[in-house]
């Protein structure tokens, strides 16, 4: 059997950035004083040989990957040449496969699904990367594994040194043509630039390429961008080959780093600067958002297209499997936060040292080596598991971390709502205890049997609930569910008269209205809708979980012989330090009436704003930014009333907390809630 230790295969020499991501997990492994070894992929293009920094830990006499853990720091397609190769150590059934890819669409490259199915485990470098695999990689657990990176020594600011004026406000703006011209967006930053300084003379922008001639098919591009820098003589394009403690100087140079992409798995670029105590002006969405929110960053707003052909085909439907989108970032905000932090000094102080403190911290919370003690726990039980499949089952006195699979609907986190929140908190706190918690929400999923329990979440999903729960039966499988069972008979056809009769009433004029029938007489002639449940996973369950007396109650009346209990939920909300003037100034809106929640029917919007129809009170919605009833959410929008009424679209929960701080008061006006997670953050914030 291989010796404990960790062999980490990638670019590990590379100047790219799954090259530097490979070299902070060696390096981190290293921190915490486990065997290492480090195979070499080459990338292609003149990439390799540039950091030479882990020679010594090649193994000598050609042998390769001795240790126990292959960590594989490639995407698919690099992985799957290496497979071909047929290289011993990656067949050695001792031995546990974990691949870490980086991706920076919402949709898994079909040819990759294969490949990655091969592999044992995956390390997701975001959340944003976790949940896409999570959801489209059947069989094969995702842990998530946060990114830091290691400063070398020697890094300095150096203006003199790149020829950089010393008067001047830098921006910088950093990306491969390798990496894609459109996705990084580089031509934005130089709009933005340019709308935000068109006369302003002590700024610069220097645009850092990386690898600008490694093919000419990308001459191209480059031509493009020299002619558009060509317009402004304050634009510096910045070709030179750098050691990458070099390219962290030119970031320290500046003053604020900008990456306008339209994607990111990871952001290493801004990872980067604000390690340096930069600030970052940034697109607010994808695998960023794990490290930047409204205090440490400057967050651009964004809106959802369809992903165009570009010149990564990788990027197409063909390739991807069909159409997916990315964010088209405000580049007018964009600029007005360029000439914020140009004006104010103290401005680009405050945000760039709340970057690093929070840089630091996340980099602490990295070097604990937390994740790879998992993947060790992880390869033990696998490795039990193998055992015990060729093996009669006994009893060895050994207990091992329980595994839990968690299984809901498929769009979970895309389009995330009160479940998600609860998916996401009780999968925190049992990874807390130890005990391994996956998710899957492919129906077709046959593996339920590799775990201890299945936990199942909202019989109001009933086709989709039962279908995991006839899995788990026929496989012998335990499974419990957070029913999230809503009194569908007690309110929803209340709910659906009360949309229908705002339809004749926010378009008709003031004469009209008044021969409206009265809300109550609607009410009152509505009739009652079926519950929406699965009768099957009900009684199959071995047990059912509650978040409250009242959900309890109408189990009981559905359920009669089944096992409920009661598991009170709490606020899911960090006590983060957002002030009220954190949101006021985003959306220039003071005391106000706040509505947290997705605008649809059971929320019942329409009420408040007919309750505060004549009101002069500013009307908040912080809608999350789609709603499964889009119709609805128009009419909450065609509504006319005396005060202001605003749709914020999803909020960082820095700005969330800074909305409940800065209202007047929460109302919550629907009707049915279990229990209301929104109304438990308010009442945390008072």
């Amino acid at each position: 059997m291989a010796e404990q230790g960790f062999n980490v295969i990638g670019f590990i020499s590379a100047n790219l950035g799954l090259g530097a991501a490979a070299r902070t997990t060696v390096r981190l492994l290293l921190e915490n004083k486990q065997p290492v070894s480090v195979v070499e992929v080459n990338p292609g293009f003149g990439r390799t040989g540039k950091d030479l920094s882990f020679e010594h830990l090649k193994q000598p006499g050609g042998k390769s990957a001795p240790y126990s853990i292959n960590l594989i720091h490639i995407n698919p397609p690099e992985f799957e040449s290496l497979f071909n190769k047929q290289p011993p150590w990656l067949f050695d059934k001792e031995k546990l496969n974990v691949i870490i890819p980086f991706w920076e669409l919402p949709v898994v490259p079909r040819s990759w699904i294969h490949t990655l199915e091969r592999t044992d485990l995956i390390l997701a470098p975001s959340h944003f990367i976790e949940h896409m695999m999570a959801t489209q990689v059947k069989c094969v657990p995702v842990r998530h594994y946060p990114q830091t990176v290691i400063i070398p020594q020697g890094v300095v600011p150096a203006r003199s040194t790149f020829g950089l004026p010393e008067d001047s406000v830098l921006f910088v703006t950093s990306f491969e043509l390798l990496s894609d011209i459109d996705r990084k967006n580089t031509v934005a930053v130089l709009d933005a630039f340019s709308r935000a300084f068109p006369d302003k003379k002590n700024v610069r922008l220097v645009v850092k390429v990386n690898n600008p001639r490694a093919h000419a098919v990308f001459a191209p591009h480059l031509e493009m961008l020299y002619g558009l820098a060509a317009r402004d003589s304050r634009i510096i394009v910045w070709e030179k080959t750098l050691l990458y403690a070099e390219v962290l100087s030119l970031y320290a140079s500046c003053d604020v780093l900008v990456s306008l992409h339209r994607s990111e798995g990871l952001g290493l670029s801004p990872l980067e600067a604000m390690l340096l105590g930069k600030p970052v002006i940034a697109t607010a969405w994808s695998g960023v958002m794990d490290f930047m929110n409204d205090r440490n960053s400057c967050l651009v707003p964004y809106t959802l297209v369809p992903i165009p052909l570009t010149s990564i085909t990788a990027y197409n439907a063909t390739y991807v499997g069909g159409q997916t989108v990315w964010a088209d970032p405000d580049i007018e905000s964009a600029a007005v936060w360029m000439r914020r932090l140009a004006e104010d000094g103290a401005l680009r102080q405050t945000i760039g040292n709340a970057a690093a403190a929070d840089m630091r911290q996340r980099h602490e919370q990295c070097t604990r080596g937390g994740v790879f003690s998992g993947v060790m726990r992880f390869h033990a039980n696998l490795c039990e598991s193998r055992r015990d499949a060729s093996r009669p089952a006994m009893r060895t006195g050994v207990k091992r971390p329980l595994r839990v699979l968690f299984q809901n609907r498929a769009n979970a986190y895309d389009l995330p709502g009160g479940d998600t929140v609860v998916m996401k908190q009780l999968k925190e706190r049992l990874e807390r205890k130890g005990i391994t918690v996956d998710f899957c929400g492919d129906t077709t999923f046959h593996n339920q049997q590799s775990y201890d329990l299945v936990h199942l979440f909202n019989l109001t999903l009933p086709e989709k609930t039962e279908s995991f729960a006839k899995k788990a039966v026929a496989r012998n499988v335990p499974f419990v569910i957070t029913t999230l069972q809503e009194d569908f008979c007690r309110y929803y056809h209340k709910a659906g008269a009360a949309y229908a009769w705002f339809k004749k009433y926010v378009p008709a004029g003031e004469g009209r209205r008044a021969a409206l029938p009265v809300l109550g007489d609607i009410f009152n002639a509505a009739k009652p809708v079926e519950t929406r449940t699965s009768p099957f996973a009900g009684k199959a369950a071995n047990m059912l979980c509650a978040c409250g007396e009242t959900e309890a109650r109408t189990l009981r009346g559905l359920f009669s012989h089944s096992r409920i209990s009661i598991t009170p939920f709490g606020s899911s909300i960090r006590d983060l330090p957002a002030p009220a003037a954190l949101f006021e100034q985003a959306f220039g809106v003071s005391d106000f009436i706040l509505c947290v929640g997705r605008v649809e029917p059971r929320k019942n919007q329409l009420m408040l704003l007919l309750a505060l129809e004549e009101s002069d009170l500013p009307v908040v919605f912080a809608d999350g930014g789609y709603s499964y009833q889009p119709e609805y959410s128009t009419m909450c929008q065609m509504f006319a009333r005396k005060g202001k009424t605003i749709f914020t679209g999803r909020l960082s929960d820095e700005l969330l907390v800074s909305a409940y701080r800065a209202s007047r008061v929460h109302c919550l006006p629907s009707w049915y809630e279990l229990p209301g997670l929104v109304s438990l953050e308010a009442a945390q914030y008072g």
